[in-house]
């Protein structure tokens, strides 16, 4: 009989095996996340009155294909999805283990909606809700 197995959710995993004659547990083994493909805002930013910071800093995560976070160290830049709006603070972060924690980004204009926009070169953007 020919079987396949597929495993592409991170984490510590066991694979139990069992037939005629045969009952076997293989020890614990660890998937990890696989190539950064993807952005995706975890906490999504609150909007705030001009020159003040945002009432809820964005972060921001990278993930693989298959929707495990990335082990990816890098920039992620936060910019405004409308061109006339811009930022103030530090717009551009480290991410560090795939998370992106940005802290006193506030934004210089009035308006609405506040979209944000999350990029790194190479990985798919994220728009904020």
């Amino acid at each position: 009989t020919n079987c396949s197995l597929s495993v592409d959710i991170a984490g510590s995993k066991f694979v139990d095996a069992t037939g005629v004659n045969i009952t076997h547990q293989t020890t614990a083994f660890i998937i990890t996340g696989g190539a950064p493909v993807y952005l995706q805002f975890t906490t999504q930013p609150s909007p705030s009155c001009p020159g003040a910071p945002l009432t809820v800093q964005p972060v921001v995560q990278v993930y693989d294909i298959s929707g495990n976070l990335a082990d990816f160290t890098g920039p992620v830049t936060l910019a405004m999805a409308d061109p006339n709006m811009s930022l103030t603070g530090t717009t551009t972060v480290t991410a560090v283990a795939g998370v992106a924690v940005f802290e006193g980004v506030g934004v210089n204009a009035s308006g609405f909606p506040q979209q944000f926009i999350a990029t790194s070169f190479g990985l798919t953007q994220a728009l904020s809700n």
